[in-house]
């Protein structure tokens, strides 16, 4: 008998993997929801500040290519062809990320977000913001929960627990509203 293959994919997170991957899947005509225990960062005043931006690679910019949408993608980036390291007495060295020429990209952590989140949304996934997840490794059950307080830490020992779910067969996932 063939197995029946679910049309549905949850995916938990929408940083940028998160939400990249529910165009990816809506590509390939599923219906996606993604979850996220934080609030839209696209509604939210940015943070005054330093923060550290991301660097986009060859390969990052094939999977947007792959996507259609590495133009728009690029169009948030500065390219860097190599990086200055300084040691302790004040020497500098210079090394470049590839061949002359070549170069990675540079993103603002929050564009990239909200570039994802934004064509997650265009591509028809759906995302549910406030909504913690819990795993109950004895039941195989992954809950959402509204997420009514500002700010949380990870779940404590939640990269072992999702390990124990790794060569499951399947566990339920249920929403509560």
């Amino acid at each position: 008998m063939a197995e029946e293959r679910s049309s549905k994919v949850v995916i938990v997170g929408c940083g940028p993997i998160g939400g990249a991957m529910g165009c990816l899947f809506r590509r390939h005509g599923y219906d996606v929801d993604i979850y996220e225990r934080y609030h839209d960062i696209r509604n939210q005043p940015h943070a005054a500040g330093r923060s550290i931006n991301l660097v986009l690679t060859r390969r990052g910019l094939r999977f947007a290519e792959m996507l259609g949408v590495k133009e728009q993608l690029l169009s948030y980036t500065v390219p860097v062809y190599g990086r200055t390291m300084h040691d302790l007495n004040g020497t500098t060295t210079y090394t470049p990320y590839g061949r002359e020429g070549e170069c990675n990209f540079s993103v603002d952590r929050s564009k990239l977000n909200e570039f994802w989140i934004d064509e997650a949304e265009k591509a028809g996934a759906s995302i549910h913001f406030d909504r913690a997840l819990s795993l109950e490794h004895t039941s195989l059950e992954a809950r959402f929960h509204p997420h009514v307080l500002g700010g949380t830490s990870p779940l404590p020992g939640s990269t072992p627990l999702l390990h124990r779910f790794s060569g499951r067969e399947a566990f339920r996932c249920l929403i509560t509203e």
